[in-house]
């Protein structure tokens, strides 16, 4: 659930111009919790880092045309 709900959330930032903060809200009201950034802190460190990646990794240029959740 932990590796497969980060996906997620990347997928979001990605794709759909999610901010962390957007993620993070799903994820939580899909169960997860600050107990599996205790579990996998490599996961944590990811996920904190993943918008910076975002903006500057030539793998994502072009990506995160839309804005939020609520542009779907």
């Amino acid at each position: 659930m932990t590796v497969l709900g980060m996906a997620i959330a990347a997928y979001r930032m990605a794709d759909e111009g999610w901010s962390a903060e957007e993620a993070m809200k799903e994820m939580q009201a899909f169960g997860f919790s600050t107990v599996q950034h205790v579990i996998c802190p490599g996961l944590a460190e990811y996920e904190e880092n993943f918008p910076e990646r975002l903006k500057k990794k030539p793998a994502f240029q072009g990506l995160a045309s839309r804005k939020g959740p609520q542009s779907n």
